[in-house]
């Protein structure tokens, strides 16, 4: 996810353009998902800590590696 956000950011696309999302609220969805995870991201500064978003225990971070870490991460936040 968090290529997809910098492409978007690259390209001045939304993310579910990037990724060819062509229903409107699924789009919608996508791209608030896309916001949320870029807002925990910024720092104080302004500047972008994409380590802020990934899991704090490392031996977590290294078991879970599918999809449904993502899934957890968005419901959490």
């Amino acid at each position: 996810m968090i290529k997809i956000i910098q492409m978007a950011r690259h390209y001045r696309k939304k993310p579910s353009e990037i990724v060819n999302i062509n229903d409107p609220y699924l789009a919608y969805c996508f791209d608030e998902c896309a916001f949320a995870i870029e807002s925990e991201a910024i720092t104080d500064k302004g500047d972008y800590n994409w380590k802020k978003i990934r899991f704090k225990d490392d031996e977590e971070a290294k078991q879970k590696t599918t999809n449904q870490s993502l899934i957890d991460f968005i419901n959490k936040h």
